[in-house]
């Protein structure tokens, strides 16, 4: 895995490192963990969803919707499909005009696993091999599918929380970089591997991924390194270089949930979410 601390030797990385740990031990204190992690109520769970739809919906406490990528039987990499893409469309539509929806939660049936590891590059190359009409419906579909998720993200109506809680790439990533909420556990492993598939990588993501990095130089020299590279970069490591917005230890991502109020946070224009303030920006001017 990439160490950031090889790419930034004057970033004060180790005190950085030291707060994660710090504010981790505090969480960890705070909640009383019910492990979920690969226990048999996980893998009852993953075994009865694998063979319904790809795309979820499940809930925590009624407010907060949860919208799972479910992998079947033969996609275990959770390659993200047209279908898959219309139906994340679909729920994101309907939660945002969800009068008792507080915010939105993007996730996977199978924590600690494999999140999405993006578009299946073969469905990508057997687009060529089809008919001029059918190539050109398929790719149309599947491009403007990816544009309507991405501009659903980018102008939600509520808070979208993109939990990378195992194994995330490429389209995926870049769909996660619109999010405002960007969530990293200890089992995350973020990279984005396209130029070692042969495509150049996608979804405006040479823009998208240099501006969420906060380390390794001020015009996204970092961002353009892991796009160039496939580096793997840990849920910390992801952290501290900005990809994400939060680390929080798996068992305590929903009590952290939890703590978000859309009332309290309106009033403050602010929100608390695991013990990392974020400011909302004011609409309008100024």
């Amino acid at each position: 895995m990439l160490s950031i601390q090889r790419l930034s030797r004057n970033a004060n990385i180790y005190g950085l490192a030291k707060t994660i740990n710090h504010n981790k031990n505090a969480i960890s204190a705070f909640v009383n963990y019910n492990k979920t992690f690969m226990t048999d109520a996980t893998l009852i769970n993953k075994n009865k969803l694998v063979n319904e739809e790809c795309v979820i919906s499940d809930s925590i406490n009624g407010s907060i919707r949860v919208v799972k990528l479910n992998p079947g039987k033969d996609n275990i990499n959770n390659y993200l499909s047209p279908k898959h893409l219309s139906l994340l469309n679909e729920n994101l539509s309907i939660y945002n005009k969800s009068p008792i929806t507080e915010f939105i939660v993007l996730d996977s049936v199978t924590p600690g696993s494999i999140v999405s590891k993006g578009y299946d590059t073969e469905f990508i190359r057997s687009l060529s091999t089809l008919p001029d009409e059918e190539r050109v419906t398929k790719t149309i579909s599947l491009i403007k599918s990816s544009y309507d998720l991405a501009n659903q993200l980018t102008n939600a109506k509520k808070p979208v929380v993109a939990l990378l809680n195992g194994e995330s790439q490429n389209v995926f990533n870049s769909f996660s970089a619109l999010a405002p909420f960007r969530i990293s556990t200890e089992f995350t492993k973020w990279s984005m591997n396209n130029l070692k598939k042969g495509l150049l990588p996608d979804l405006a993501t040479t823009t998208t991924i240099p501006r969420v990095t906060t380390l390794g130089g001020l015009n996204g020299q970092l961002g353009i390194y892991l796009l160039l590279t496939g580096d793997v970069l840990s849920g910390e490591d992801a952290y501290i270089a900005g990809i994400t917005t939060h680390y929080i230890p798996y068992d305590a991502v929903d009590q952290a949930c939890l703590l978000y109020k859309s009332d309290a946070a309106d009033e403050l224009d602010g929100v608390d979410l695991g013990g990392r303030r974020i400011i909302k920006k004011k609409k309008g001017g100024g």
